[in-house]
């Protein structure tokens, strides 16, 4: 895929999911592939080649009271331990559920998000967990 292309994508991705997951996506159920996914995953993943693609979750941590820490070392562990500890409890659910089914996924802190690379195969499994 051209860096163009991927980049237009990852955007479109982040909007589309920018108006949120639920908070527990297990306890909810994900949502349905054609309310929460971007087209462009819906068709690349017909053919039955794996693709990447972004699941951003809702909640972001909040890293403002950081502004009134008196030194850049406490501003900085208080940045990134509010970063890390709001993406390991709001993504262990999607973890979880991703894992149990052996679908690959990395995580990442500083944006709430996962990147998770599934085939056709994970969209009906999506559509099936349960709610």
């Amino acid at each position: 895929m051209s860096r163009s292309r991927y980049a237009l994508f990852l955007l479109a991705t982040i909007l589309l999911l920018a108006g949120g997951l639920p908070q527990d996506p297990v306890a909810a159920g994900p949502p349905q592939p054609a309310d929460k996914l971007a087209p462009w995953v819906i068709e690349q993943t017909q053919n039955g080649a794996p693709v990447e693609f972004l699941v951003v979750l809702a909640q972001q941590a909040d890293v403002s009271p950081a502004e009134h820490l008196p030194t850049k070392l406490e501003r900085g562990r208080y940045v990134r331990d509010i970063l890390w500890n709001t993406a390991e409890s709001t993504q262990q659910p999607m973890r979880q559920w991703l894992a149990a089914r052996g679908i690959a996924y990395r995580s990442y802190y500083i944006v709430n998000l996962l990147v998770v690379k599934a085939t056709e195969t994970w969209r009906w499994r999506w559509r099936r967990a349960p709610r």
